[in-house]
């Protein structure tokens, strides 16, 4: 079995996206401040550590007001469903799934957008989130929770706080897109599942489920032949994700920053295989595809 593991980059380079590509991270902050009222709320002490780094800004908010920040949770998933994938226009997803389509490929993101689910439906095929691969469905493994997981198994209505540290159990229920919208703007105070965006990617909503697939999944990378990675750069807090990509026997070939990566399979790779095919997907799309189905 092969893994392919995408990031953010990948959205802004992934060909035709409605009605733009999504936003790197650290260019996040800007649109949901223009956007939405809970963004525009936030003090200017914070605004600035958003701009310059938003996980910095992330766990200055958690510290300063904990789970009031469930508003900000709900206005970024609304966000981040906005984005689709139209039904013609050249797009890397939608070509990648199509040409490894008779092989056994894990899809794992960890983005909250549903772009990986759009390319699936794009080709006529349905999603298994957390499944292996089987039959011609396409799994999906979302590791930081996704826009479109609503939480199950409880209910809280708008008014509703949570003090700080408080997890929500509970299960998670994919939704449509349309659905996110309709959900968060609701008398409900949850938020869909989604990590936090903070130092170490915590999960609030309905941990169970995600940090389960997150174990499942490091599993899969330490038993996989070959890990691609595509937009994603090593990030030394999100253990749960470069922990196994350190360590598994496969073959791990990255398009993202060179330097950092070349850097992380230096100190954490031990001279396992590794390979670098360039900066950009759009650039490398070939070598990207013959890797994973070879």
């Amino acid at each position: 079995m092969r893994v392919a593991l995408f990031g953010a980059g990948v959205s802004v380079d992934c060909g035709a996206v409605t009605p733009r590509p999504p936003p790197l991270g650290r260019d996040l902050f800007d649109p949901l401040h223009r956007l939405y009222p809970g963004w525009r709320s936030v003090p200017a002490d914070e605004v600035a550590l958003f701009r310059d780094n938003f996980e910095d800004g992330m766990n200055a908010v958690l510290q300063k007001f904990g789970m009031a920040v469930a508003p900000l949770m709900q206005e970024m998933a609304v966000f981040f469903s906005i984005f689709a994938i139209p039904a013609s226009g050249e797009n890397r997803y939608v070509t990648l799934l199509e040409r490894a389509r008779k092989h056994r490929v894990l899809w794992s993101t960890l983005n909250y957008e549903c772009l990986l689910e759009c390319a699936a439906a794009r080709l006529g095929r349905s999603v298994a989130y957390f499944a292996d691969p089987a039959d011609d469905s396409v799994p999906v493994w979302k590791l930081h929770g996704s826009c479109n997981f609503r939480v199950t198994g409880l209910a809280a209505g708008r008014g509703v706080s949570f003090g700080t540290g408080v997890t929500v159990g509970g299960g998670i229920e994919p939704m449509d897109l349309p659905q996110v919208r309709e959900w968060c703007a609701g008398d409900n105070a949850l938020y869909p599942a989604m990590s936090l965006y903070a130092a170490g990617k915590p999960i609030v909503m309905s941990p169970g489920p995600v940090q389960d697939a997150q174990s499942r999944w490091a599993r899969h990378v330490l038993e996989s032949e070959r890990v691609l990675l595509i937009g994603i750069n090593p990030h030394g807090p999100d253990g749960h994700v470069w922990g196994p990509l350190a360590t598994t026997p496969a073959e791990v070939a990255c398009i993202g920053n060179e330097a950092a990566f070349t850097a992380w399979a230096s100190a954490n790779r031990g001279g396992r295989p590794t390979k670098f095919f360039g900066s950009r997907w759009s650039r490398s799309e070939r070598a990207a595809a013959d890797f994973l189905t070879a």
